[in-house]
């Protein structure tokens, strides 16, 4: 299972921050406007890792969400969105847990009353912040409905990754310098970049569709880490309608073209 962060810290930072559209990454809000303007988009959004629901905020400014869920494994945070008066009568609700958990994902199946009911799966800023990324990302496209889309960022890089506490992490920790080092630690797992790729492809059923967006940026002041430079990155990932043949998946990748070398980026 993975880490049931305790910290305040998540709680007080999310309630300010990142509730608004101008607030999220430049990556992010580029997937966003290539998925989120299709007709079936935004009838129901899961946001796993969802903090305090500020993307909710940031959705709604662009995009006539019918329903929102959110789920975090941070118990103050849910605390915080359920009370929120901000949330109240815009049909959103929050749980909290751990989507790898199996009683959680079939408790969010039954709330749709059919399994994969929800249009459009978020998760940001989630996956490589746990110890079972692969997991995450395996039970968030388990909650994809058919013909509905997975958004999820990810650390990449070409060289080789890492996915160990021991060896890479990050303080959750929101001072101007990142020194608080008496918070809990983060995962902060770096995937390669094919082998991200592996990890999309072998998804059941395959996606018929991958649209990748990111670029190159220093790792967080709160990280330690290998990595002097990571990519930061945001896919959507279409899960095929029901009857849908997929004979090939329909790609594209928006990233700066030394990713594709094997040149090492530490």
């Amino acid at each position: 299972m993975n880490i049931a962060y305790q910290t305040d810290s998540l709680r007080d930072y999310y309630s300010n921050n990142r509730n608004t559209w101008d607030q999220f990454y430049p990556s992010e809000r580029w997937v966003f406007e290539r998925v989120l303007g299709s007709a079936n988009a935004g009838q129901h959004v899961l946001d796993i890792g969802c903090a305090t629901g500020g993307l909710a905020h940031a959705l709604s400014e662009r995009y006539p969400i019918k329903k929102y869920t959110g789920v975090d494994i941070n118990p103050g945070v849910i605390e915080f969105a359920k009370h929120d008066e901000s949330h109240q009568g815009k049909g959103r609700s929050f749980f909290c847990g751990d989507v790898c958990d199996p009683q959680i994902s079939s408790f969010l199946r039954e709330e749709n009353l059919e399994a994969g009911a929800y249009s459009d799966v978020i998760s940001l800023g989630c996956a490589d912040f746990n110890i079972e990324p692969m997991k995450i990302i395996s039970s968030c496209w388990e909650q994809v409905r058919p013909g509905g889309n997975f958004i999820l960022s990810l650390r990449m890089t070409s060289g080789a990754g890492v996915n160990s506490i021991e060896q890479s992490y990050q303080y959750i920790s929101f001072s101007s310098d990142g020194a608080n080092e008496d918070e809990e630690k983060a995962n902060y797992a770096v995937f390669n970049f094919q082998e991200a790729m592996s990890i999309f492809t072998s998804l059941s059923p395959t996606p018929s569709a991958l649209l990748g967006y990111g670029y190159w940026g220093a790792p967080s002041i709160a990280a330690r880490t290998p990595y002097e430079q990571i990519l930061f990155s945001v896919f959507s990932l279409r899960k095929p309608a029901v009857g849908e043949s997929v004979a090939s998946m329909q790609t594209e990748l928006h990233f700066p073209i030394d990713l594709y070398s094997h040149r090492e980026k530490q």
